[in-house]
C-alpha cells in the first residue's frame, strides 16, 4: 500500500523546525521533490541524511554535496534521526517508517515538510495543474530572476542550472503545487496559478468530482487564485471559490489575455492583455500553442505581485524550454529525436500537434505507458491520442508504485491503436523505427526511460541538435 501524509499539525513540524540542530532522515531522497528539500535543509544549516531504494546520479550528487546517503532501505537509516519526511511512492512498511512508528519519531510526508517550511517566505506561488506545472514555474523563475528578485524556486525539473531548484532569498518561493494525494493541500501559498484540470491520478481520485474539489480546496487556501477561464473545469472552481479569482484566457475579455498573432515552425506569437488593455507582443522560445497558455498565467501571477511587463516579455523570448518537454536529442539517420515526459491523453495530442507543426511531416512515437491505472482509466483516450501519429512504438506500461490489472497492458493500447507495435526493449525500439517507420521520432513517458534514452542517443548520428 502507498503511504498517505500524517496527522502532526503543521504547529507542532514548525516548533520542531525551530531546532537547527534537528537531525532530519530523508526517505526516498533520490526523488526529484525529497532531493531539493534535504539539499535546502542542508542549507539552513540541519544536519541531513538520506535514503533510497537504489543508487542513482542523484544520491551521487547528494554525497558529493557532503549529505551521507544509503542506497538501501533499513531500519538502522532512521537510528538518531529526530524527524522523518518521507515521499508518498515508498510503501508504508518501508523499515525507516517502521522503525520510527515504533520508536515515536515524528514523520511526515514531503508536502508537509515543504508547507512548514514555505512559511518563511513572504510571497509564495504555487503553480498547479494537470498540465505544464514544471514550465510555467520554469517561466515564472526566469521573469523574477530577470527583475533581480532572486526567488527560491522548488521545480519537477532541471532549470538549466543542472538542478531542479534555486536558492535565492526568503522574499519569495516559487513552487510546483502537485495534486497527487491532495498534497497541494498542505501549502500556504499567497498566489496560486491553476492552469488546467483533468482527471487524471486515478489510483488516489475516483473521479473528475473529487478531483475538482480538491482543486477547490486549494485554491480556498490562498488569497489569490489565478485561473484559467478557458478550462470548464476550473471555471467551476473560480465560480466557487472563496479566494479571490484572477481570470486569464484567450482574448481582451479577462483580467489577463492573449491574442496568438503569428506561428512559424511551431513557435507562438502573441499580444498580451491586462484589463481588456494590450501590454504588448510576447515572441516565445519554446514551441507550441499551449506555451502562450501557460506563458499568460505567468504573466497574471508575476503582474499580481508587481513585476513589470518588460521583465516578463524578455524572460519569456529568451526561455528555451526544460529538459524532456519538447527537448531535441539530436538527428537518427537524418530524421529529428526528440523527448517528452507526455504521460497522459491531452499531453500527447498537444506534443504530436506541435510536433508536426515544427517539423512540417509525420511523428513517430516510441512510448511507454505510465502506470496500469491511469492506461485503464483513460483507455480510450491514450488510442484516440496515439492514433494522431504517424507511427506508434509501445514499450512496456510503467508501474511505478502499482500492481498490475488485467487485461490492462501496452498489447492491449496496441490492438485498439490498429498498425501499432509492441516491443519489450530498447534496443527492439530502435530497430523497429529503422525498418519500418519515417518521419521525426519522440520518445514519450514519465517512467524510467533510462535505457531507451541511451539506446536512441548511442544511435544518434552524432549531429549537434
Amino acid at each position: 500500500m502507498s503511504l498517505s501524509h500524517s496527522e502532526i499539525p503543521t504547529k507542532v513540524l514548525l516548533t520542531l523546525l525551530e531546532n537547527r540542530a534537528l537531525p532530519i532522515l530523508f526517505v526516498g531522497v533520490g526523488g526529484v521533490s525529497v532531493r531539493t528539500l534535504a539539499m535546502y535543509s542542508a542549507r539552513l544549516g540541519y544536519p541531513v541524511r538520506g535514503c533510497d531504494r537504489e543508487e542513482s546520479p542523484a544520491t551521487d550528487a547528494l554525497r558529493a554535496a557532503g549529505i551521507f546517503v544509503t542506497s538501501h532501505h533499513a531500519a538502522e537509516n532512521a537510528r538518531g534521526a529526530g524527524l522523518v519526511v518521507y515521499t508518498l511512492a515508498v510503501p508504508e512498511d518501508v523499515p525507516e517508517l517502521r522503525y520510527a512508528r515504533e520508536h515515536h519519531i515524528p514523520a511526515v510526508s514531503r508536502a508537509e515538510f515543504l508547507g512548514a517550511l514555505m512559511t518563511r517566505f513572504g510571497t509564495r506561488i504555487g503553480v498547479s495543474g494537470s498540465h505544464g506545472k514544471s514550465g510555467t514555474t520554469a517561466k515564472l523563475a526566469a521573469m523574477f530572476r530577470l527583475a533581480g528578485r532572486r526567488p527560491t524556486v522548488f521545480c519537477g525539473a532541471d532549470l538549466g542550472e543542472g538542478t531542479p531548484w534555486l536558492f535565492g532569498g526568503e522574499d519569495t518561493l516559487i513552487y510546483e503545487a502537485c495534486e497527487y494525494r491532495d498534497s497541494f493541500l498542505h501549502f500556504f501559498p499567497t498566489v496560486s496559478v491553476f492552469l488546467n484540470l483533468e482527471l487524471d491520478h486515478t489510483d488516489y481520485f475516483p473521479d473528475l468530482d473529487a478531483l475538482t474539489a480538491s482543486f477547490l480546496a486549494a485554491a480556498d487556501r490562498s488569497p489569490v487564485s489565478v485561473l484559467n477561464a478557458d478550462d470548464r473545469n476550473l471555471r467551476t472552481v473560480a465560480e466557487r471559490t472563496k479566494s479571490r479569482p484572477i481570470l486569464f484566457g484567450e482574448g481582451e475579455d479577462f483580467d489577463f489575455g492573449y491574442r496568438v498573432t503569428d506561428i512559424s515552425h511551431g513557435y507562438v506569437t502573441f499580444r498580451a492583455y491586462e484589463g481588456g488593455e494590450a501590454l504588448g507582443d510576447v515572441t516565445l522560445g519554446t514551441p507550441g500553442r499551449f506555451q502562450a497558455v501557460n506563458a499568460t498565467a505567468a504573466i497574471a501571477a508575476a503582474r499580481t505581485v508587481g513585476i513589470d511587463f518588460s521583465y516578463l516579455r524578455a524572460a519569456l523570448h529568451r526561455d528555451t524550454g526544460i529538459p524532456r518537454r519538447l527537448e531535441r536529442l539530436g538527428t537518427f539517420r537524418g530524421r529529428p529525436v526528440y523527448y517528452d515526459y507526455a504521460h497522459h491523453p491531452t499531453e500527447i495530442r498537444t506534443t504530436l500537434k506541435t510536433l508536426s507543426e515544427m517539423t512540417g511531416g509525420g511523428v513517430t512515437v516510441i512510448f511507454s505507458p505510465h502506470t496500469y491505472s491511469r492506461t485503464a482509466a483513460l483507455f480510450s483516450d491514450f488510442v484516440g491520442a496515439l492514433r494522431t501519429a504517424t507511427s506508434v512504438v509501445l514499450l512496456p506500461i510503467y508501474p511505478a508504485r502499482e500492481a498490475p490489472i488485467p487485461d490492462i497492458t501496452s498489447e492491449a493500447l496496441a490492438e485498439a491503436i490498429g498498425e501499432s507495435a509492441v516491443v519489450q526493449s530498447a534496443a527492439d525500439a530502435v530497430s523497429y523505427v529503422v525498418e519500418h517507420t519515417e518521419g521525426a521520432i519522440v520518445l514519450l513517458g514519465a517512467g524510467d526511460l533510462t535505457l531507451p534514452l541511451a539506446q536512441i542517443r548511442a544511435s544518434l548520428d552524432g549531429k549537434k541538435p
